[in-house]
């Protein structure tokens, strides 16, 4: 039982990757009634694109598609499919990859990002799910839980979908979505 309950908390450590997450039940919530709250401290968080973008292995435009629920020990996370339509810097395994994420329909976190919506169109930073280092499962984690972008076909922008507050840009014009503009856009580090 123990090694199972470490296996779980290294899971959700590695998907936050270089955040922690912590389930507490008798903290105060804003989560729907029956519904578990989870608070995410961050360990590294990113001021740049620039920082985000040494992290990750790729930069993808793509939409979601089906998804699962997964529950190990009482801890949510979901996978998702994306079809990939661009790649704006690095590779991509396939045209379809799958993104690992903290939570689901009943383990909410302001701190994460937002769970991927089917139908809807994002920018991710994105970088390979390894349970154990040197594995391959052919699972992807958004970068730092911070790397995701909504687009808005109404404003014609990609929203910040990385959970609270950043100081990464909060919108990325929806024009700058291909793999010459991106990385000219692309704000350079500090």
């Amino acid at each position: 039982m123990l090694t199972r309950k470490f296996v779980v908390l290294l899971t959700a450590t590695i998907i936050l990757s270089g955040c922690s997450a912590s389930l507490r039940e008798d903290a105060p919530s804003t989560t729907e009634q029956g519904k578990t709250g989870a608070h995410v401290s961050r360990a590294k968080d990113y001021r740049t694109m620039a920082e985000l973008k040494a992290d990750s292995t790729a930069i993808i435009v793509g939409t979601a598609g089906a998804s699962t629920v997964q529950e190990v020990d009482g801890i949510q996370f979901t996978v998702t499919d994306v079809r990939v339509s661009k790649v704006l810097w690095g590779k991509a395994a396939s045209q379809v990859v799958a993104i690992k994420q903290l939570g689901g329909p009943e383990l909410l976190s302001a701190d994460t990002s937002r769970i991927l919506a089917s139908g809807s169109e994002y920018i991710a930073f994105v970088q390979p799910f390894h349970m154990t280092p040197g594995d391959t499962t052919g699972q992807y984690l958004v970068t730092g839980d911070r790397g995701l972008y909504k687009l808005d076909r109404k404003t014609r922008q990609y929203a910040f979908e990385g959970g609270s507050e950043s100081s990464l840009p909060l919108q990325i014009p929806a024009e700058s979505a291909t793999p010459s503009e991106f990385m000219s856009w692309l704000p350079k580090a500090s």
